[in-house]
């Protein structure tokens, strides 16, 4: 007799979460793989206990020691996470990443065995409506088909009935995940189960160590006998690598002295009073676990030490109304001021050309980048075009055309590109994203128009030592619940990922490389009193859910060891760590009444691979400064008034705060009429600078401004109206 029995599993879910319902046929149909009526089997007279004698249940086992397994590989290698369940007649395994299940995924960098075939020819059924896979029987019985429950859409009552009297088997290996070049985005925890059973899980924590990456500075410098000089070494990897230095070779360690100290972890060497002896090449070597990283900096003591271009120290520019101020920042001295009505050196066409019905020439600027320490790249709102500067003739020599109204500027250094981003108008109603190639090149430059439309925004991940390649960026379209993902070296579209679950809205974006998680803010309802803040994995580019209860704007350090999010409304700072195995820890809270405008990040000079943050605030004078490894925070008073955020329309930053560089000491920070100076070493405020004119006049009466600007590094610094305009060092 062909018995048929319905049997509805309470307590196994299909992915929609609803209760599995369907039949088992312990006597195969001869229209195995046909269409038939699922009406035809409902009507067969039979008992459960009848179809359950004999039937093998799945046995499951998973040792205890192995419940958590920890795999630890060196970034660039290929890794095989094995799950250690088993059992007779166990389901396919199905593994999963931040609770999202990879199986189905296409990821050009995890394998996994072919689950669907696998699973078809196990346990699963094809469904007639695009052969969708449809989850269902967790309790596979020999010699028997299994019906798959019909979904909602899809033709009713037709079914295809898939053989499955082979009994299963332990795949063993062949249910591994592969990844076949591991990165610091795939560190995290990964878990295993077999399908349906999920109570019975393996977690894989997988860890990835990454060689030292070093960068000295200077190369190379000349002091003169008597004075100071400062030799620095960064070193990023995982685990933090060792620092040691050698003279000409030879271990400085037994030479340490007052007059010879290392500081912060080995970061710095300084030397007190150099003589002549103390010239050599030193050598910084970063060494951890998995590798080894040296580079030499150059020492030369000499009498004629000032007249050589061996000194310390690149040149900051300073973006006003009244053209563009060249700082050399050791001795704070203007070495270049390029006035308004001065002339682009093959267009022939002034700096800033004089406007009809104003009474006076002047400058108005937006955003300014640093392409590759040989031009500074500037947009100019009122003349619809991107101007480029020499760095080493200090002189404007072209511009760009560019659609109207040109406000941001990003350089993206792995592909040599500066974006740009015009608004159209001042409504922005017709905003525009346009790409410059080959921006260091300097010659046959040209704007290529994306086909991205109404785009509110953009997004592009930063690099560091250990990251140096970026291969995809974000726009957000204007209040669209989506983010799309798009190729930077192609400029087109790779995919569409949809906030609408969540209600967001993004209005900006932060991304670290440990675990790869990108940090999206979501604009602030207007009846809620915070915004959400989202999560989205770099891996699957699928949301992993809210960051807690943690609102406001994310900030990631330079590192991407800690996350700073700042709820602008309510002054609340919340720090979070980014460890190494991939995790997100909350370390603490700071309740400030500091309406934070801006953040930047300051490397600390005390301890290796920390930082400090500075603050500002938008509508307050003061500036708030934080100790990330231990929370201790101090505020500077009195800063002065920043600009209204009506007279400074190109971002919600009315008071923006910048570093100078990896290996800068100083901070700068705009007033409505006046720029102020910080010293980031003693976390002080080191000087103002008033009026550009006073600057020009009387430069000794500001002898004290010493900024130590990276030149390596891109500063955007905006200011408009008579004050101080844009900087970039």
């Amino acid at each position: 007799m062909n018995v048929s029995v319905e049997i509805l599993f309470a307590d196994r879910k299909d992915p929609t979460g609803r209760a599995m319902r369907g039949f088992v046929e312990c006597k195969n149909y001869d229209v195995k793989g046909s269409r038939v009526d699922v009406e035809q089997l409902n009507g067969v007279e039979g008992d459960i206990e009848e179809v359950l004698v004999g039937a093998e249940v799945v046995q499951l086992s998973l040792p205890e020691e192995q419940r958590v397994s920890v795999t630890t590989i060196t970034v660039g290698l290929s890794a095989v996470l094995t799950c250690s369940i088993h059992g007779a007649l166990r389901p396919p395994i199905i593994w999963k990443r931040n609770g999202i299940i990879l199986n189905f995924l296409d990821l050009e960098d995890i394998n996994m065995p072919d689950t669907k075939k696998t699973v078809i020819s196990e346990m699963l059924l094809i469904i007639d409506n695009g052969f969708q896979i449809i989850y269902g029987f967790t309790m596979i019985l020999h010699s028997c088909s299994y019906i798959c429950p019909l979904e909602q859409n899809s033709q009713q009552n037709q079914v295809m009935i898939v053989d499955i009297s082979a009994p299963s088997q332990d795949f063993g290996e062949d249910d591994s995940l592969y990844i076949t070049k591991v990165t610091t985005i795939h560190m995290g925890n990964y878990t295993c189960h077999a399908y349906g059973y999920e109570e019975l899980y393996q977690t894989h924590i997988l860890q990835v160590n990454v060689p030292p990456v070093i960068r000295v500075y200077p190369e190379t410098q000349a002091q003169e006998p008597g004075v100071s000089a400062s030799l620095k070494c960064h070193a990023e990897g995982i685990p933090n690598p060792r620092i040691t230095w050698l003279k000409n070779g030879i271990d400085i360690l037994p030479k340490l002295s007052k007059q010879l100290s290392l500081l912060a972890n080995g970061s710095e060497l300084h030397i007190s009073s150099v003589r002549y002896e103390d010239t050599g090449a030193y050598t910084c070597i970063a060494k951890n676990e998995v590798g080894v990283d040296e580079d030499i900096s150059s020492l030369f003591i000499e009498d004629s030490a000032r007249k050589t271009r061996l000194s310390v120290g690149n040149m900051f520019y300073v973006f006003s109304d009244d053209g563009i101020t060249v700082l050399q920042p050791n001795e704070c001295e203007i070495r270049r001021h390029i006035r308004p009505e001065e002339r682009i050196f093959t267009s022939y066409e002034e700096i800033c050309p004089r406007v009809e019905g104003e009474d006076t020439q002047s400058c108005l600027w937006a955003s300014a980048v640093n392409v590759r320490d040989k031009y500074i790249y500037v947009t100019q709102p009122k003349q619809n075009r991107v101007m480029i500067i020499d760095i080493e003739t200090q002189k404007a020599i072209q511009f760009l055309d560019v659609d109207p109204l040109p406000t941001k500027l990003h350089y993206d250094k792995s592909h040599d590109q500066v974006w740009v981003l015009s608004w159209g108008d001042m409504r922005q109603s017709s905003p525009t994203l346009q790409v410059i190639p080959e921006a260091s090149a300097g010659e046959d430059l040209h704007v290529i128009h994306t086909p991205f439309e109404g785009v509110d925004d953009f997004f592009i991940p930063p690099t560091n030592l250990i990251i140096n390649h970026v291969r995809f960026g974000f726009i957000f379209n204007q209040s669209k619940h989506v983010v799309h993902k798009i190729d930077l070296e192609t400029v087109t579209h790779i995919k569409t990922i949809n906030l609408k679950a969540y209600s967001c809205v993004p209005q900006a974006m932060a991304y670290t490389h440990l675990g790869g998680y990108y940090f999206v803010q979501c604009r602030r309802k207007p009846s809620a009193a915070t915004s959400l803040q989202l999560i989205i994995d770099s891996v699957s580019d699928a949301i992993i859910g809210p960051n807690g209860d943690v609102s406001g704007t994310p900030h990631v350090s330079p590192d991407g060891r800690y996350l700073i999010s700042v709820d602008q409304g309510s002054g609340r700072i919340r720090v979070q760590a980014l460890t190494v195995q991939g995790e997100i820890k909350s370390m603490y809270d700071l309740k400030t009444n500091i309406h934070v405008s801006d953040l930047t990040f300051q490397p600390s000079f005390t301890e290796g691979n920390q930082y400090y943050i500075y603050a500002t605030s938008h509508l307050q004078t003061d500036v708030l400064f934080v100790e990330l490894s231990t929370g201790r925070m101090n505020v500077l008073k009195n800063l002065k008034d920043p600009i209204t955020s009506k007279d400074w329309p190109w971002s919600s930053y009315n008071r923006i705060m910048k570093d100078s560089g990896l290996f800068g000491q100083y901070l700068i920070t705009p007033a409505k009429d006046s720029l102020f100076v910080i010293n980031g070493r003693q976390n002080t405020l080191h000087c103002e600078v008033s009026e550009q004119k006073d600057m020009l006049n009387e430069p000794y009466d500001w002898l004290e401004l010493c900024l130590e600007l990276e030149a390596e590094e891109a500063h955007e610094l905006a200011h408009q109206g008579g004050n101080l305009g844009s900087c970039t060092a």
